[in-house]
């Protein structure tokens, strides 16, 4: 059994930077998910946050790996409308019965509510190992780095 899989979906990539530099500390295998509906521009973002606030599932690529192969499972999302992307909401849906253990990395705008950790708790039926927040203003500088690898410390423990 392989140990950590990184599941995410993003937008805009400060989603995708964060998983990229914890799939390197982790040396987890990274999941990225495609979300076949266009989510780019200013109608992709207002259809992506319509789908968010009424908790829509959306039609994704199939995946390459098997998340019931892996002891660990990270979900990484943007927050939309205080809750995960579709994208991520779909992916679990399909996989749920998989899970062992979770952790949540999420992004956002501005200041983190924790409702989207509450959402992703509900959807996995699981607690989370660990969550870790990004404003995007943190994901432009260079302190998110020492936030993340506490986060990963965590996961390891």
């Amino acid at each position: 059994m392989k140990n950590i899989l990184i599941v995410y979906y993003s937008r805009s990539g400060y989603t995708e930077k964060a998983v990229i530099k914890l799939a390197e500390v982790l040396g987890a295998d990274v999941e990225k998910i495609v979300d076949l509906k266009n989510r780019q521009g200013a109608w992709g973002f207002i259809t992506g946050g319509k789908d968010a606030t009424f908790k829509n599932i959306t039609p994704i690529q199939a995946n390459n790996f098997n998340p019931q192969d892996y002891e660990i499972l990270i979900f990484a999302s943007p927050t939309w409308a205080s809750v995960a992307a579709p994208a991520v909401r779909t992916y679990i849906g399909q996989h749920k019965a998989e899970f062992k253990k979770v952790a949540f990395l999420v992004s956002q705008g501005g200041i983190c509510n924790g409702k989207i950790f509450k959402d992703l708790e509900v959807l996995t039926g699981k607690s989370p190992l660990a969550t870790v927040d990004f404003s995007r203003s943190d994901l432009q500088g260079n302190e998110w780095r020492s936030k993340l690898e506490t986060f990963a410390e965590s996961i390891k423990s």
